[in-house]
């Protein structure tokens, strides 16, 4: 007796009810970038995920820490229903990072599964998924203050002024660089108590109001707009909330809350009879060499000025000590002055990085300005220390 076995067919996949999306990698890179904004350790489960969302010829991403909320949009190729879920932030970031060069990224889901499918050459991940109902959506509507400027000039004031934003939990309000118009011109500024910085930005409308960047927005901008040539628009929401957006970037931001100084009377006011001009590089590679000759946990540098020269020394009793001679352009007199060396270090990488202006104090212990020579655009201000 013959049996014939019929082999029980699956059913074929519907492919109405399945969502799929073809992305070049070097577009999908950029989920790196988005994903960096994920807090490291979450104890909500749903933060440590972006949202995916694929539909016609747009794949886009969306990632927050609750403070900032990053967005992006990258062209894509997709089929079937519209994609919308959300995936741990860190692990398509890695997957994506670490895929051949050159690839395509496949992304696949059907209705009713519970892992995202993606496909990197001859690689398959599945990740596990979450709703995006759970998502939070930092919520925006525009007041209409708005300002505009080239993202590249926006990241170089905002790496700039990064140097003197403070991190002392009791100066809340020092955390992070100030958007602020006087006088028809636009500037960033920031300052810890020690060190401050103001960047000139352009022209400004007259009504729009202090912004406080947070230093956490003022890093992720530096570092995505270090090469943006395009303009940025800058957008009120009241008076918590900015957004930032250029090409197909979003990224929305919770202001800090409080009330920053009045920077421009802190500045010293310019003082050329007291000037001393030197080489930034020459004198930070200086202050460099001599450091490790000082065991404190903030080094200080003690300065004299004496005719073209400056003759910088660190010391300490367990370490040592050691000086150096760096050329100078000044008519002075002798002059003796203190700083903290990194502080000193960071100011004057802020201020140029060719020539320099030093305006002495009168004062040993008083606030001393920095400024690139020919000045213009920066002017920076340290705080002298007793020595």
């Amino acid at each position: 007796m013959t049996m014939a076995t019929k082999m029980k067919e699956r059913p074929a996949d519907d492919a109405a009810s399945r969502a799929i999306a073809v992305v070049d990698r070097a577009h999908m890179l950029s989920a790196a970038a988005v994903a960096g904004v994920v807090a490291p350790r979450n104890t909500i489960p749903i933060l440590s995920n972006m949202v995916i969302e694929a539909e016609g010829e747009c794949l886009s991403m969306t990632a927050t820490d609750l403070d900032i909320m990053v967005r992006l949009s990258v062209p894509a190729r997709c089929e079937g229903s519209r994609l919308a879920t959300t995936i741990p932030a860190k692990q398509i970031a890695a997957v994506v990072g670490s895929s051949d060069e050159g690839c395509q990224i496949g992304i696949e889901m059907g209705s009713g599964d519970t892992q995202l499918l993606i496909r990197a050459a001859r690689s398959r991940y599945r990740l596990p998924t979450l709703p995006t109902d759970d998502f939070p959506i930092m919520p925006f509507t525009p007041t209409g203050e708005t300002i505009e400027m080239v993202g590249a000039d926006l990241a170089r004031a905002l790496a700039r002024t990064a140097i003197a934003e403070s991190s002392d939990p009791a100066r809340y309000y020092l955390h992070g660089t100030l958007i602020a118009c006087r006088d028809g011109k636009l500037f960033a500024v920031a300052t810890d108590g020690l060190v401050l910085t103001e960047v000139e930005l352009g022209g400004a409308p007259s009504d729009w109001p202090d912004t406080l960047f947070p230093s956490k927005l003022t890093a992720l901008l530096a570092r995505l707009l270090k090469d943006e040539k395009a303009k940025v628009t800058i957008e009120r929401h009241d008076v918590s909330r900015v957004r930032i957006s250029w090409g197909s970037w979003s990224v929305i931001s919770k202001l800090v809350d409080g009330s920053f100084p009045d920077w421009s009377r802190i500045i010293p006011a310019p003082n050329p009879a007291r000037g001393v001009i030197v080489d930034s590089a020459t004198i930070q590679r200086a202050l460099r060499r001599l450091q490790p000759m000082s065991t404190e946990k903030k080094p200080i540098a003690i300065i004299d000025v004496s005719g073209d020269r400056l003759l910088i020394s660190c010391r300490s009793p367990d370490a040592g000590s050691g000086e150096e001679e760096v050329p100078a352009s000044a008519d002075v007199g002798d002059f003796r002055f203190a700083a903290f060396t990194d502080d000193l270090r960071k100011i004057l990488a802020a201020a140029s990085e060719d020539s320099v202006c030093i305006d002495l104090p009168e004062e040993a212990v008083a606030p001393m300005r920095v400024a690139p020579a020919p000045a213009g655009g920066f002017i920076g201000m340290i705080m002298l220390r007793r020595f």
